[in-house]
Formats: structure tokens, sequence, C-alpha cells
């Protein structure tokens, strides 16, 4: 009996660890085998100052323009956290849930994505004001690529962060 159990738990325990190996070994095949980004491999604000050749100068202003904008964004996300904690609140806490202050919330959701739509068009014109013509028209093809970038975001998207 002891040697039947001795059996089977070897034969467990073996089947586990050809798993695992197998798991790791796909893993490792798996993520070397996984297409290159083409368009998008340098992402990031550093990748986008450096294809612009800005001067030391420009590069200073861009650091406070992009830190501007960050902080911009950090108050809007902090404001859309607490609305979502409301809406929640009030559809899943409440026996009837008040369509007007749902409606209420949403308005101001509508509000918050205006207000970031127009702190990224005013960095835009803050970037816009310190680039030769040259480098205007570099930056505005980098920004206008019309597809994602890796993570699935449009390519102004990444000098935010």
């Amino acid at each position: 009996m002891k040697k039947r159990i001795t059996a089977y738990l070897v034969a467990i325990v073996t089947v586990i660890n050809l798993s695992s190996l197998g798991t790791i070994l796909y893993m490792k095949y798996n993520r070397n085998t996984a297409p290159t980004p083409t368009v998008h491999s340098d992402t990031g604000f550093a990748a986008i100052r450096e294809k612009l050749n800005l001067s030391p100068s420009q590069n200073e202003k861009f650091n406070l323009i992009r830190s501007d904008l960050r902080k911009s964004f950090d108050s809007v996300n902090a404001k859309v956290v607490i609305l979502r904690k409301e809406m929640l609140a009030e559809v899943w806490e409440t026996q009837q849930s008040d369509r007007q202050k749902i409606e209420r919330i949403l308005s101001e959701f509508s509000q918050l994505q205006l207000e970031t739509q127009r702190a990224v068009i005013n960095q835009f014109l803050r970037y816009k004001a310190i680039l030769t013509p040259e480098q205007a028209e570099k930056f505005y093809r980098i920004i206008s690529e019309k597809g994602p970038t890796q993570d699935g975001r449009p390519g102004f998207r990444r000098m935010i962060e």
C-alpha cells in the first residue's frame, strides 16, 4: 500500500514538474518570437525630444510644459476618482438610484474631459511657440500618428508619461 501511494505521489510530482517546465519553455519561446514593434518602438517623451533635436533651452521649456500638464492631469484624475466613487455609491448603495444625480455626475465627467482636452491643446500651443518650423513639422508628424502605441494609446498620449 505504501509503495502504491509513493508511486502515485511520484507520478503527480513528475506531472507537476513537467507541466511547470513546459509552461516556462512556452513563455520563453513566446516572448522571444513575439513580433517586434515597428513604428512605435521608441515610445516616450525622451524619444520625441531626441527626434526633435531640441536645444537645451527648448528642452528645459518642454520639461516645464510637460510638468504643468501632468499637474493638470493629476488634478483631473483626482476629481474623476471622487466622481466614480460617488456614481458607484449612487448606483449600488441605494435602493432607488437618483437618475438626476447620476446625470449630474455624468455631466461633470464630460466637463472633466473637456478640461483635459483644453489642457492638451494649450500644451500643444505652448510647444509650437518654442519650436522652429522644421521641429514643429516633425512634432506634428509624431503626435498625429494614426496607429496606437504598443500599449494601445494614441501617439500624443506618450508625451504625458
